[in-house]
């Protein structure tokens, strides 16, 4: 009995000893790991064993590196979402010049100033800022931009407009659809004659990356689109379209118009007045969320002119 106890008890100190032997060799528990790793993948890949490296020769990364590595030209893929988006809506050139505009009536002017401030900390292109306001908020606007440093207002231009409707349009009736003033942009394409595209955004929006960004989806659209749009939902379980309207919509949930890229120059072609005001007197009755439901059932009967993104 003792004989057997000790046995085990020779055979447990000659195999502590082994392992600090091989420890000493290795440098730790961890190497042996990797090694081991190393030799499985060599033997099941290739018939060549791997040679014995050291942890920082196996991970390809020299301790103390005698010259910094070749400068490399990056990747496509590697650019961040917003760099690569900043792109001209008609080509892949730099952006020369974003246009943002925005409909700002009765007690909108500071959610309105905080929105366009937000658009110039975080854009670097050159932008130009279209606000059609009434004429006792104009100097406000005057005033917020002037604030600005220098190099922000060389780079980001302040275009006023009076609250206006074509003539022949019942003005009264028009800027009290809805909120006060916001069926105004369903007239830029006529009032805006010298504008090619731009990107309107209700009053309480808020930017939070660059507007580069966002202008890049322009790129996205094809020939026959002429404005974009989120969906109004992300579910039918939620819609409020398609569980309450009783006029024709887009799609199946219907578009949200808080955030509209206009390609203004294709609108106009389209003729897109000429079916605003129709559309008006035939649904007026049956619409509830104003300039948003008719842009809305324009699309309906013409949904190969939008391009709808994920709200992202």
């Amino acid at each position: 009995m003792k004989m057997k106890c000790t046995y085990r008890l020779l055979v447990l100190l000659g195999a502590a000893s082994c392992l600090l032997v091989l420890l000493g060799i290795t440098g730790d528990v961890s190497r042996i790991l990797d090694l081991g790793r190393c030799s499985s993948v060599s033997s099941q890949n290739s018939p060549v064993s791997l040679p014995l490296l050291s942890r920082s020769a196996y991970n390809a990364t020299p301790a103390s590196p005698t010259s910094k590595p070749a400068a490399t030209k990056r990747p496509q893929h590697l650019v961040t979402r917003w760099e690569a988006a900043a792109v001209g809506h008609g080509n892949r050139e730099k952006i020369t010049r974003m246009v943002l505009a925005v409909v700002c009536c009765g007690d909108r002017l500071n959610e309105t100033r905080t929105m366009l401030k937000s658009a110039a900390a975080l854009s670097h292109s050159p932008l130009t800022m279209i606000v059609f306001t009434e004429e006792t908020l104009k100097s406000a606007f005057t005033e917020m931009h002037s604030s600005w440093p220098v190099e922000v207002r060389f780079r980001i231009t302040l275009d006023l407009h009076s609250i206006t409707f074509p003539p022949g349009q019942d003005a009264a009736t028009w800027r009290k659809l809805f909120k006060p003033c916001a069926s105004q942009r369903l007239f830029m394409p006529s009032l805006l004659h010298e504008v090619d595209a731009l990107i309107y955004v209700d009053t309480d929006t808020l930017f939070l990356a660059p507007l580069e960004h966002l202008w890049g989806h322009f790129s996205a659209m094809n020939a026959s689109h002429m404005a974009a749009m989120a969906p109004e939902h992300e579910d039918l379980a939620t819609g409020w379209y398609n569980r309450f309207a009783k006029h024709p919509y887009y799609g199946r949930l219907g578009v949200n118009s808080g955030v509209m890229l206009m390609n203004l120059t294709r609108l106009r072609r389209f003729g897109w007045e000429e079916y605003v005001v129709p559309i008006y007197k035939f649904y007026r009755l049956a619409i509830t969320w104003g300039d948003q439901d008719i842009i809305n059932i324009i699309f309906h009967f013409h949904p190969g002119n939008i391009g709808s993104g994920d709200g992202s």
